[in-house]
């Protein structure tokens, strides 16, 4: 019988650099943004303090809670809004 490798890290949150990915991702389009219209130094300051704020909002709740608030007020697309018919054995993607 062979030992069998069981993974450790599966529930670890997607890291970049040393953020998690849901406090990045808004940053890094804020920063973004700052490139494009040329105002770097104040989007990197107000990347910083969203970082700050979605730490503070974040550790202050359950997980996923944001993701949560963002598909109850439309943000998370349409595929959770429409529920096929229950009883079909199989479905497939789109």
């Amino acid at each position: 019988m062979s030992d069998s490798r069981i993974p450790t890290m599966v529930d670890v949150p997607t890291q970049f650099l040393f953020l998690r990915a849901d406090e990045a991702a808004p940053a890094v389009c804020m920063i973004g943004a700052g490139i494009a219209f040329n105002f770097l130094v104040v989007s990197i300051l107000a990347a910083i303090a969203l970082v700050y704020v979605t730490r503070k909002f974040r550790n202050a709740r359950p997980d996923g809670y944001l993701l949560h608030m963002l598909w109850w007020y439309g943000f998370g697309g349409a595929r959770g809004r429409l529920a096929k018919f229950p009883f079909v054995r199989a479905i497939y993607p789109l």
